[in-house]
Formats: C-alpha cells, sequence, structure tokens
C-alpha cells in the first residue's frame, strides 16, 4: 500500500473517528502544561504509527527528521508552516517553507529534516508514519549537533 492510500485509509477510517473525544482530552491537558504541543498516540504496531498532537498558538518543534519512516500528516484544524532543511554537518541550511492550512498532509521522507510551526490559533495535527518511528535525529541548535531520540518521542533536545 501507497503511503497517500494509508493517509487516506488512516483518515477515512478509525482513527479520524478518535479525533474528537482524544482532542477533548488533549485541550484539557494543554490548560496546564507548560509544553508547546502534546502528543497521543492513537495506534500503534510494528507497521505503523497514528499520533494526534494539539498545538498552542505560534509554537513548533525543533529540526528533526523520522529516521525510516515515512509518512503523512494532516491539519485537522489550524495552520502549519513546515520549514525543510539540508544538514551539512554542523549547521542547518533552510531550503523552502511551506504553510498548510485546515484539511491538507504534509509529506514526511526519511530524508527530510524538517520543523513544523502552528499559526496564530491552537492546532491540531493527525501524524501517520509507516513503519512506526524507531529513532529520530533532532538537531541542537545550541550545539550544532543532532541528538538521536528513540521512538516517536517529542520533537526536542534533551540537552537544550
Amino acid at each position: 500500500m501507497q503511503i497517500s492510500e494509508l493517509c487516506t485509509e488512516t483518515i477515512s477510517q478509525f482513527e479520524l473517528n478518535q479525533v474528537p473525544e482524544e482532542l477533548e482530552a488533549l485541550k484539557k491537558e494543554m490548560a496546564s502544561s507548560t509544553e508547546p504541543y502534546i502528543k497521543k498516540t492513537l495506534h500503534l504496531s510494528s507497521e505503523r504509527e497514528v499520533i494526534l498532537t494539539y498545538w498552542k498558538p505560534n509554537q513548533g518543534s525543533h529540526i528533526h527528521n523520522h529516521g525510516e519512516s515515512h509518512g503523512k500528516v494532516l491539519v485537522v484544524e489550524g495552520e502549519i508552516l513546515e520549514r525543510h532543511f539540508k544538514f551539512d554537518g554542523s549547521n542547518m541550511e533552510l531550503l523552502d517553507s511551506n504553510t498548510f492550512p485546515e484539511k491538507t498532509c504534509l509529506d514526511i521522507t526519511p530524508v527530510n529534516f524538517h520543523s513544523m510551526t502552528s499559526g496564530d490559533n491552537p492546532t491540531t495535527t493527525l501524524h501517520i508514519y509507516k513503519p512506526k518511528i524507531e529513532h529520530m535525529c533532532v538537531y541542537n541548535e545550541t550545539t550544532k549537533k543532532l541528538e538521536h531520540v528513540e521512538g516517536g518521542k517529542a520533537a526536542r533536545c534533551e540537552h537544550e
């Protein structure tokens, strides 16, 4: 199955049906959180991983990749600014940036380094990865080095 078909099938079948209930729980959790975004895993198997993320306004992730995983990110509500980068061994070079409005999908490939930032309003995204994320590299802007993160943990640096 192609990843575009996986995105469509996953969103149209069971995970999107879980979004309203899970989103309300995330919104309540976010009210007392100091984090820029919070995540809830909706499905996890060796073949795929589905994550619902709720973002505070104008908050973003660190620059990161998704290891060997491909994926799609559906903007359920709000908007996301995605920036793509190229790593030269010590610095990240910005390649491009695109804003994705509600009901659009971003493509995630293993070679991508990217960051995501929510717009002026709270934003909800649904992430689908195949296979599940085993590891990620997160760019630490202070040390100018990549940090390896196990699994699909938040794209944040441990030592920043």
